[in-house]
């Protein structure tokens, strides 16, 4: 099979396009043929290995100390269950599925091995039936921007009536974060650039707010949640002002708080894409060969919603 393999950490030409043997699935595990896969900024990380001095031992633990302890990378995926092994109770040959690969990996390869897991046989990867109204391409980018979305709106205990400011709305969190924010009966206002104001609207948004524009006196509130969807590490004098405006009581969260997202979200999410009530933002598709490109892409930090690559033509 074809595969993206990273060998070492570094810039996205450490990224190379290989012939690698299809795995055989155990007999918890079932084998998926995958048609797409995200490109997020914690792909990028990975592949790179910088991280804070903090994070560094955690990091590598994880990911593997002198390069990836598996070659192929990607996180996220989209696609078909191939074969499944003697085990397996919920899934057959054949269900589209959308997955979280964890710490094994493989999203970027166009065959990947991913365990059932189970009351009595626990795993990081996290698997549920793909929704029929979405793309392979949306439902990749769907695993970690959403459930994060949604993991730090429940953090914050947002409720009907309140008043939240997304920063960084356009993002993959964030396209997200306004959507899953209307679900739950917020007024939302959501911060972007010039280019992306529109996009922020269309999501639902009820007021946006030019982060390129903005001089941070008209930035309303008070808010009931501040939710920073691109991290404390890019701050502006509107960013401060936002939070400023926080109500008494009020919560600010954060992408760059660590976070352990029920593996139950992901069905949560299903639902709610299936009901048409949130729908994943796909701002590129790249080819498989392509991966180092859409890295690249993804690392400039403009891209609106989520990137993916396509191991089969666009549907």
């Amino acid at each position: 099979m074809k595969a993206i393999v990273c060998t070492r950490y570094g810039p996205p030409e450490v990224l190379r396009l290989e012939d690698v043997e299809i795995p055989n699935p155990g007999p918890h595990e079932v084998l998926v043929r995958v048609y797409a896969a995200a490109v997020s900024v914690s792909d990028c990380v990975i592949r790179s290995g910088r991280v804070k001095p903090a994070m560094w031992l955690p990091f590598r633990l994880f990911v593997g100390f002198r390069r990836p302890r598996h070659a192929v990378l990607g996180i996220e995926l989209s696609g078909e269950i191939e074969s499944i092994g003697t085990k397996i109770t919920r899934f057959r040959p054949g269900d589209r599925i959308f997955a979280f690969t964890g710490r094994r990996f493989g999203a970027y390869g166009e065959y990947v091995c991913l365990r059932e897991g189970g009351q009595h046989m626990p795993t990081d990867c996290v698997i549920a039936s793909k929704p029929a109204n979405i793309s392979h391409a949306q439902a990749a980018t769907v695993p970690t921007r959403a459930t994060l979305a949604f993991h730090f709106l429940r953090k914050a205990n947002i409720q009907s009536g309140h008043k939240v400011l997304i920063y960084g709305a356009s993002g993959g969190v964030g396209t997200f974060a306004i959507q899953l924010a209307k679900h739950f009966g917020a007024e939302v206002t959501g911060v972007s650039s010039t280019a992306n104001l529109d996009l922020v609207r269309s999501l639902g948004a009820d007021r946006v707010l030019d982060y390129t524009a903005q001089d941070g006196t008209t930035v309303g509130g008070p808010y009931d949640v501040f939710l920073d969807a691109v991290g404390f590490k890019k701050s502006s004098p509107l960013k401060l002002r936002c939070q400023a405006t926080l109500a008494r009581g009020g919560r600010l969260v954060s992408v760059d708080a660590a976070a352990k997202v029920p593996a139950g979200y992901l069905n949560i999410l299903k639902d709610l894409l299936a009901a048409d009530k949130i729908r994943p933002v796909v701002d590129r598709v790249y080819p498989l060969p392509e991966t180092p490109d859409a890295h690249r892409y993804v690392e400039a930090g403009h891209k609106r919603g989520g990137v993916a690559i396509a191991m089969i033509p666009a549907e």
